[in-house]
């Protein structure tokens, strides 16, 4: 039997999902200096924004926010093995990689 055919939903059904949900759903393109931001409310009415990358690019931002993952990991499985000065730097580090996010993928849609 050939694998199954899978189609992606119309815009249609994604707003019927929306709204039977009262679910907001997100959707990110990316694009060399921008990211494209579509977002389906609880309403099932659809939204558009964007969002210049001009600075540092997205993919270092995640690359950047997962190797800290990492990072809090170990330190909160051998914590002696991390001097505090070191932890307090990370986590500076730590503070504006989120905050750097947050203004890149939440912010624009905050309102939303």
């Amino acid at each position: 039997m050939p694998p199954a055919q899978l189609q992606s939903p119309s815009i249609e059904q994604i707003q019927t999902i929306a709204r039977a949900q009262n679910a907001t759903l997100v959707e990110y393109s990316l694009m060399p200096t921008e990211l494209f931001i579509w977002v389906v409310d609880p309403t099932g009415k659809l939204h558009f924004r964007r969002q210049s990358l001009t600075e540092k690019s997205l993919h270092t931002r995640v690359v950047s926010h997962r190797r800290g993952l990492k990072i809090a990991t170990s330190r909160a499985s051998q914590p002696a093995e991390w001097p505090d000065t070191d932890f307090a730097q990370f986590q500076v580090q730590w503070n504006a990689n989120i905050q750097q996010l947050y203004e890149t993928l939440i912010q624009p849609i905050a309102d939303l």
